[in-house]
């Protein structure tokens, strides 16, 4: 015969099998602050099993200051980034469902101006600005698990199951193209292509991917020289990935074509340069890379269309396909 002791244990055991949930309340404190770019309106958490890699829970929370949620006894690695994937429109996400392929890569676009070089190249978008970063071991214990309040989410997660800060840090950068003219007064308008950019990002490898593509510069300001007004500069900004984290630094790894439609809106003239040597670091931003050029010969006097000064076009219009003629610098 089983003593009624035995059999009344077995009892109070069953019944807290069915009151005791299994996993600790957990939380995890996001700080912000490093992500200068612009303020967060949500994120996402991802928590992954430091046994294979396996996402084991996702979190979306407009509360950007910590998320909470339960996790069984384990190792685990957390990762954030602001918003949700719905929330991008130029970029898309991959392979989250494990750490070590989890990645990130800007949509292509297709043009009405730029020829692809090759089969294979892509013309991407520039990507909206995102803010990450992946946690070290993070550890769900036993203790925590009995420290979790006995009815299941009645109550936050006690301070001893705390499981650190999360720190997110922009991964965007800002590339910046300057071409130093003469004749500027002939100008009507510009449009470039930068070739050999990274087309995304490695969550897990925290880097640059090793893919790359074109990325089309659209929008220029121009400047003229105070002194000399018949000389200055044209400027664009774009987001990128920025160099695929196999970049050499050597020329042949990126090319910049630079097309000018004159003032007669007829003349275009392509200059090309192999600038994978060229870019220059913010002393002040690491994500902030400039190409400086310069273009000697001045621009050819043209007759204005019409017959009068046509101004400046800020933004690219429809002038016809890219042409396959260069003139090299």
């Amino acid at each position: 015969m089983i003593p009624m002791a035995m059999l009344f244990s077995a009892c109070r055991h069953k019944d807290l099998c069915y009151t005791h949930q299994h996993k600790a309340r957990v939380r995890v404190n996001v700080d912000w602050s490093q992500f200068r770019v612009e303020k967060p309106t949500g994120m996402s958490v991802l928590f992954y099993s430091t046994e294979g890699g396996g996402n084991q829970q996702t979190v979306l929370s407009n509360n950007t200051a910590f998320v909470e949620t339960d996790l069984a006894v384990g190792k685990y690695r957390a990762m954030v980034y602001n918003q949700s994937p719905s929330e991008f429109g130029s970029v898309s996400f991959s392979g989250m469902e494990n750490l070590q392929t989890a990645a990130v890569y800007a949509n292509t676009q297709s043009s009405r101006w730029y020829n692809a070089r090759t089969d294979e190249e892509q013309v991407i978008t520039a990507p909206e600005w995102i803010g990450t970063t992946v946690s070290g071991t993070l550890e769900v214990t036993r203790e925590m698990v009995e420290a979790t309040n006995i009815l299941h989410g009645s109550k936050p997660a006690p301070e001893t199951n705390i499981l650190g800060t999360l720190v997110p840090q922009n991964i965007i950068y800002t590339i910046t193209v300057n071409v130093y003219l003469k004749g500027i007064y002939n100008l009507r308008s510009v449009r470039a292509s930068l070739n050999g950019m990274a087309t995304g990002y490695e969550f897990g490898q925290q880097r640059a991917s090793e893919q790359n593509g074109t990325q089309l510069l659209e929008n220029w300001s121009i400047t003229t020289d105070k002194v000399n007004p018949t000389q200055g500069v044209v400027t664009t900004k774009i987001r990128s990935f920025g160099l695929p984290h196999s970049h050499k630094g050597e020329a042949e790894e990126n090319t910049l074509t630079v097309s000018f439609l004159l003032v007669d809106n007829k003349t275009k003239l392509n200059y090309t340069f192999k600038v994978g040597d060229s870019f220059i670091q913010d002393t002040d931003n690491e994500l902030s890379l400039r190409i400086d050029k310069e273009i000697a010969d001045p621009l050819p006097d043209v007759k204005p269309e019409g017959g009068t000064a046509g101004g400046f076009d800020a933004k690219v219009d429809d002038w016809g396909k890219e042409e396959n003629f260069d003139i090299g610098v």
